[in-house]
């Protein structure tokens, strides 16, 4: 059962929390021998390996970052849990358990995979790409290889330069995979996602469109460089769209829009110099006729999907085409009256009649197929849960919640959460 609201949390037991990891490669699942923690705070979720030689150890190490990081924050965090294990020692800590280090190529050919969404415009067919971390955050780097020795050797040179020059300088020399979200509504949620790739050749891109000689003027508020040219030029192949406007800023976006015809705005919800709904808020007072939106650049589609997590009304989203972003505003485009209400009310429209065309229940044979356990931890899952977290509320081992888990991706033909979550909302 679901813990009632208000009622406080018990006691984190660290001994339940503390798991090994586990990879597979060709084919034949391993078990890693360190022990590893989740931790989420602020809405954000890492994993962290623990240099200890006992579960007992591990829990107290895992508790210990826990403190930091509910006290200081991610970057004290981090911070503490490389001092656990001193980067001079890593390799020989790997070494002496018989695992790979991250500086040999046999650590960076067991993570290679094929992207469900692969590159549309990429040259070589069966690419192989490679999630990367460092800090708190992580990228998936396409590697312009299907050869598993070529791509792993390209895995461990970003890897190296990532840890000498940090993620600016990598984003900037390195094609990587991230995930846009425009969120069209906040409660309900609903939104559109896709998945993009930086550092294109806009000589060689293909587009279903061209831009429109005449139509919606966007403004586009966006700090992080490295992503402006792709959102650019997707932006500006949405049906109707003429014109885009870029803006590092919340402060240079409300001074610049006095003096400039913009039709619509898009706000990314991470700004450095102000919170985007403090913006939303002050747009709503200063131009009341401007219609403005909020979008996200996530590193993956499960992170829209998490980010979101709770949200009282619920939630829906929706994949598209990189080129279909708008599809829920497209019927108002074009139109005289192109207005917060006019918009609002299309918006509803579309999403309505998503619901509407959906299968009907008699052919929703999967559901039936889901024992009431598997349906308990797919409702988990729909609430952004972790699996320590569903593995407490349904006092189950997390390996038996890892075992459902898998059960339901084989059932319901799918490979990640946010995938299971979005068919179980057209049950």
């Amino acid at each position: 059962m679901i813990r009632p609201a208000g009622l406080p949390k018990p006691p984190i037991n660290w001994e339940d929390r503390v798991f090994q990891n586990s990879y597979t490669r060709d084919g034949v699942a391993h078990r890693v021998r360190r022990w590893s923690v989740k931790l989420q705070f602020q809405r954000r979720r890492r994993t962290f390996s623990l240099p200890a030689p006992s579960r007992q150890v591990a829990a107290k190490q895992a508790c210990s970052l826990h403190e930091v990081l509910c006290n200081a924050g991610w970057d004290a965090a981090i911070q503490a849990h490389r001092a656990l294990s001193p980067p001079e020692n890593a390799h020989s800590i790997a070494e002496q358990r018989g695992e790979w280090s991250s500086e040999t190529l046999e650590y960076w050919k067991a993570r290679l995979v094929c992207r469900k969404y692969p590159d549309p415009n990429g040259s070589v067919p069966d690419e192989l790409s490679v999630r990367i971390e460092h800090g708190a955050s992580y990228r998936f780097f396409p590697l312009a290889s299907a050869d598993s020795d070529v791509a792993a050797q390209r895995a461990l040179e970003i890897h190296r330069e990532l840890r000498v020059h940090g993620w600016k300088l990598v984003l900037a020399r390195h094609r990587s995979e991230f995930t846009l979200a425009v969120f069209w509504h906040h409660n309900p949620v609903v939104c559109t996602y896709t998945t993009l790739y930086t550092l294109f050749d806009s000589q060689t891109l293909r587009s279903v469109r061209p831009p429109a000689k005449t139509g919606l003027s966007i403004g586009l508020i966006e700090p992080d460089p490295s992503v402006i040219p792709v959102l650019h030029h997707w932006i500006h192949r949405q049906a109707g769209v003429s014109s885009v406007v870029r803006f590092a800023t919340a402060a240079e976006s409300l001074l610049a829009l006095g003096n400039r015809a913009i039709d619509m705005l898009l706000i990314n919800r991470a700004l450095p110099d102000l919170p985007a709904t403090t913006l939303l808020k002050r747009l709503r007072t200063i131009h009341p006729k401007l219609v403005s939106f909020l979008y996200g650049i996530c590193e993956d589609s499960d992170q829209v999907f998490s980010s979101i997590s709770g949200a009282p009304s619920g939630y829906f989203l929706q994949r598209r085409q990189a080129d279909n972003l708008f599809a829920p505003i497209q019927a108002a485009i074009g139109s005289e009256a192109f207005s917060p209400s006019q918009i609002s009310s299309r918006i509803r429209d579309y999403f309505q009649s998503c619901f509407d065309a959906a299968p009907h229940a008699k052919d929703q044979t999967w559901l039936n197929q889901l024992t009431d356990r598997e349906q308990e931890i797919l409702n988990c899952l729909s609430k952004g849960y972790p699996d320590k977290e569903i593995s407490h509320i349904l006092n189950i081992s997390v390996w038996t919640v890892h075992n459902h888990i898998k059960h339901i991706y084989e059932k319901l033909n799918v490979h990640t959460r946010t995938e299971a979550v979005l068919k179980a909302l057209y049950k």
